[in-house]
């Protein structure tokens, strides 16, 4: 029940409270309320209680005790309680509280006792916050191995408000991003070949030459580098695995002052965008707690709790809420069968991923490790409640974060590339050589096709000619034949006329 001990238990000089050390270490206390937020009016007497379990098989003595309390760790999530006589305190609250019972009292085993106080609100009181504890101590000390005294005792945080004149004037300072980690350190070599041909304006001219010349030597020289280099030409890959043992935190930091006279509950929600505005999904579990504030299960949900354990900022203190960003949670089974959320890192997540959008791979893709870096956008959302007015007054911010991760994902398979080219030239140039080839036996068989074709051409015209020129000898003759038979003919008749014809006789 992390928010209740966070929230209640205050823990100073050595006083430890429920379980403890050494001979105690089977004490067994719980109280409650384990938080009193009350408001009391100047000149008034208010009886209020708290109530301590004894959940041990032992009886144990008590006292009561009454101190202011104040945050002097900036970055504690609890109060710290100090003395009421150690000096003014404009929000003291100690030296108004009485007991209904003084002295020891002992609570038996499996067993409580409720105690009842008085807060004697003075009628000069200062209006605003006043701050304290209400402590069961245990007077019975005891030495352990080490020879180290221990006295014992569990409190109750109480917070009391005076109306009148207050002053609610919080202050939040700049938002910073810090412990970034969950990178590998993966460098591949590609990488440098890149950094190799590109330009820079950062040092001289020989210290950037020095620079490559030392990156291009470690091409030749860094074992992991060559391995790479070989990984990545090599078709017969396996299956990329990112290290298990690197972990991922990043923490925003909220520093939050408030200047005013009465305490404030910050809280809020954080979300995270990528460049496209796309937002992060499951990256926080919250815990989900009953009415009496016991957690009973937690739920993934999709941004960042800003103060999950309701802390407060006392007036005139600072406080940063710290908020812590593990990477990406999803529900697993763990020991015993139950159902348990765990965080992945972002290159564990997104490596997930890949793989099962991967699950078929064509010939010329694979999968391998790169070095990411995202640039993500923080959208923080804070609000806090006027105690005064009871507005909930909002504050909202957007900040640049930059994660780095290695992750598997999807490229081209440079090996199967390179052999396929390679086989695809090889093939090129045996058929343009063979192609080169069946030309010159084209061309030579088309020269001596093409001179026996110009030899019949030859022999035909010959032929040709001949039947020609036998063609026209006949016409001649034939021409000269009927020319000589007209000529007969014609003196045929020239002859008939020239004969002179008999007389006719009378017979006749």
């Amino acid at each position: 029940m992390r928010k209740i001990l966070i929230t209640l238990l205050i823990i100073i000089n050595m006083n430890i409270s429920l379980y403890a050390l050494g001979d105690w270490d089977r004490i067994n206390l719980a109280i409650t309320p384990i938080r009193n937020d009350v408001t009391v009016e100047k000149g008034d007497n208010t009886v209020w209680s708290v109530t301590l379990y004894n959940n041990s098989d032992i009886p144990y003595s008590f006292y009561m005790s009454a101190e202011n309390c104040t945050t002097t760790n900036y970055q504690s999530p609890i109060c710290t309680a100090i003395p009421a006589n150690s000096g003014v305190n404009p929000n003291s609250l100690a030296s108004w509280i009485t007991f209904d019972m003084t002295g020891l009292f002992s609570i038996g085993p499996k067993s409580s006792k409720v105690v009842t106080y008085t807060i004697h609100t003075p009628a000069n009181a200062i209006p605003g916050g006043h701050y304290g504890a209400i402590f069961f101590n245990n007077p019975e000390n005891t030495s352990n191995s080490t020879s180290i005294s221990m006295n014992r005792r569990i409190g109750s945080l109480l917070l009391v408000t005076v109306p009148w004149v207050i002053t609610v004037a919080p202050e939040f300072g700049n938002i910073e991003v810090k412990n970034q980690s969950g990178w590998g350190g993966y460098s591949s070599w590609s990488t440098i070949i890149t950094d190799l041909f590109s330009i820079n304006n950062t040092g001289s001219i020989s210290e950037q030459i020095t620079e490559k010349w030392k990156k291009l030597l470690m091409l030749f020289s860094d074992p992991k580098m060559q391995e790479d280099i070989i990984d990545f030409f090599d078709p017969l890959w396996s299956a990329p695995e990112i290290d298990p043992n690197i972990t991922f935190n990043m923490s925003i930091w909220l520093p939050v002052k408030n200047t005013g006279t009465i305490h404030i509950v910050p809280e809020g929600k954080i979300t995270l965008h990528d460049n496209e505005g796309n937002q992060l999904k499951n990256i926080w579990k919250e815990f989900i707690l009953n009415p009496n504030g016991a957690i009973i299960g937690e739920k993934i949900v999709d941004y960042l709790t800003i103060n999950e354990e309701n802390g407060n900022v006392l007036p005139w203190t600072n406080r940063t809420f710290i908020m812590n960003w593990y990477g990406f949670a999803r529900e697993t089974i763990g020991t015993g069968g139950k159902i348990e959320v765990i965080y992945e890192t972002p290159g564990a997540y997104y490596s997930r991923i890949t793989r099962e959008q991967a699950w078929y791979l064509n010939p010329w893709e694979k999968l391998t490790i790169q070095h990411t870096v995202k640039e993500i956008n923080a959208h923080i959302d804070l609000s806090y409640m006027n105690p005064v007015t009871h507005q909930t007054m909002n504050s909202n911010s957007i900040i640049p974060i930059t994660i780095e991760y290695d992750e598997v994902v999807k490229t081209l398979n440079a090996g199967t590339i390179t052999v396929t080219s390679f086989l695809i030239l090889l093939f090129w140039f045996i058929f343009r050589r063979r192609k080169k080839n069946n030309k010159k036996i084209n061309k030579k068989h088309v020269i001596e096709s093409t001179q026996s074709e110009i030899e019949a051409l030859e022999q035909a015209r010959a032929i040709l000619f001949a039947k020609e020129a036998a063609r026209a000898a006949r016409e001649e003759a034939t021409k000269t034949a009927r020319k000589n038979k007209k000529i007969e003919s014609v003196e045929s008749q020239i002859a008939a006329k020239k004969t002179p014809k008999k007389p006719t006789t009378s017979k006749e």
